[in-house]
């Protein structure tokens, strides 16, 4: 398979970091996964009250945001989401993406995915395991790390998403109206998708869309939701505050991944703050640095609690080599942010500071403190570990460096390179008389365990 390489950091769609956008693209098959950090806090905010009420635990839920213009979104193994942009940008009632995951979930409740997973697992054509792997190893925002774990595909909404039959699609439904009534959320989302898509089914047979594939809607379905939520009738109140997240989200996207010249021929892109936003990163697409920073200022000036805004900030002048600058940015977005959502952010400022090329103590320091922090969320990101073990040999810590070495061979299955690392780290940590790492010794003496028992299951497989 041919490798990824590269791109040069520049203003285009395509770049390694464009405000935390970090769009990672398989080559032979057009699939690429997205990550910024306001969509993503967004979509917790959706997902995770839904999985709650269900019983399930969100500790190791991921969600990941597939550049995807078809309507579509699901779940595999039980925990991975997967959310279609088009999904996202399609509808301006939140309710609707609640009535889809709550559906999804309602699948998982009722076992339906274990049920087809033999089917699934026989497919020659799956690639999910593959595949979030490889999500996993490019997760940092590098796109080259990782690229020969995605297996080939082609898209990504047909070719991952299991078939439900009819029973299943009823039963799914009704656990979603559950779901949907005990958090207080209205059903009229979930109809409003269903009723699309029948509409769609009318108008045009010939436009098949990858939800409708997967789950096929019927007029018996939607009959059911109308008698279910008439039936259990409340009056609950529109969500303003994620309404307006879903604006931020919709600009956010429409800038990033719209034609830009379609979205400056707009006249009205300057009169609320979602055309601004979408305005700022149009003008940074196009190398019109300087109006974007002029919009992005004007809206942080308005906005000066908003830490997504300061980070947009930050990837901006970091593209553009303005690394101090970004530094301060990434700073105050971190300050600003909650502990899930500063996770990228954390990483990102340790990638500024690591390309200034720099020996300063309290930089370097800086930069390990937020990369051990983004740990918590972003344990599988394998930036982290290359960081790391980078500013560790720069501060002569070989010890610990090699350690996060082993740590990163580990994650993309290299267990022979893990276990040699982790070995050679062992070496360096237990020559220290005083002030001993005894967490780091632990766990590379618990990686030369395991990386040797994984390399010979593998073997074995």
């Amino acid at each position: 398979m041919r490798k990824l390489t590269r791109k040069p950091r520049v203003f285009f769609l395509l770049t390694l970091l464009i405000a935390n956008c970090f769009f990672v693209k398989n080559s032979r098959a057009d699939i690429s996964i997205i990550r910024e950090s306001e969509t993503e806090q967004f979509l917790r905010e959706i997902c995770f009250p839904i999985f709650k009420i269900a019983g399930f635990d969100t500790k190791n839920i991921k969600i990941y945001i597939v550049n995807d213009n078809s309507i579509n979104a699901f779940v595999m193994g039980g925990q991975n989401i997967f959310i279609n942009t088009g999904l996202l940008k399609k509808f301006s009632n939140p309710d609707v993406l609640s009535g889809v995951i709550a559906h999804e979930v309602g699948h998982i409740a009722s076992g339906h995915l274990a049920k087809s997973s033999e089917e699934f697992k026989n497919n020659a054509n799956t690639t999910i395991m593959g595949y979030i792997l490889g999500i996993g190893a490019i997760a940092s925002g590098r796109p080259d790390v990782g690229s020969a774990i995605i297996l080939g595909s082609s898209h990504i909404s047909n070719r991952m998403a299991l078939k439900y039959n009819r029973s299943q699609e009823e039963s799914a439904d009704i656990l979603a109206l559950e779901y949907l009534q005990k958090l207080k959320i209205s059903s009229s989302g979930l109809l409003e998708i269903m009723e699309y898509f029948n509409q769609q089914n009318k108008d045009s047979r010939s436009e098949i869309n990858s939800y409708d594939l997967t789950h096929p809607i019927s007029s018996s379905r939607i009959l059911l939701i109308k008698n279910v939520s008439k039936n259990n009738y409340v009056k609950y109140k529109k969500n303003q505050k994620l309404i307006d997240k879903l604006k931020i989200v919709q600009a956010k996207l429409s800038g990033f991944l719209d034609e830009p010249q379609n979205l400056l021929e707009h006249k009205n892109l300057y009169l609320d703050q979602y055309s601004m936003l979408t305005k700022a990163i149009v003008y940074h697409r196009i190398a019109e640095y300087q109006k974007s920073f002029e919009i992005l200022d004007y809206l942080i000036k308005n906005n000066s609690n908003d830490g997504f805004l300061y980070e947009l900030k930050a990837e901006f002048l970091y593209n553009q080599s303005h690394l101090v600058d970004a530094i301060i940015n990434y700073r105050k977005a971190i300050d600003l942010l909650d502990n899930k959502s500063k996770s990228l952010a954390q990483i990102a400022i340790s990638n500024a500071i690591l390309e200034l090329k720099t020996n300063d103590k309290f930089l370097l320091e800086l930069a390990t403190e937020n990369l051990l922090n983004a740990q918590e969320n972003e344990i599988d990101n394998l930036i982290i570990y290359k960081n790391l073990a980078q500013i560790y040999q720069i501060q002569k810590q070989e010890g610990k460096s090699l350690l996060a070495m082993a740590e990163y061979n580990f994650l993309v299955e290299n267990f022979e390179k893990s276990q040699k690392f982790a070995k050679d780290a062992l070496s360096f940590l237990e020559k220290c008389k005083d002030d001993c790492d005894k967490t780091a010794i632990i766990r590379a003496q618990d990686l030369v365990a395991i990386s040797a028992n994984s390399e010979v299951k593998k073997t074995q497989n």
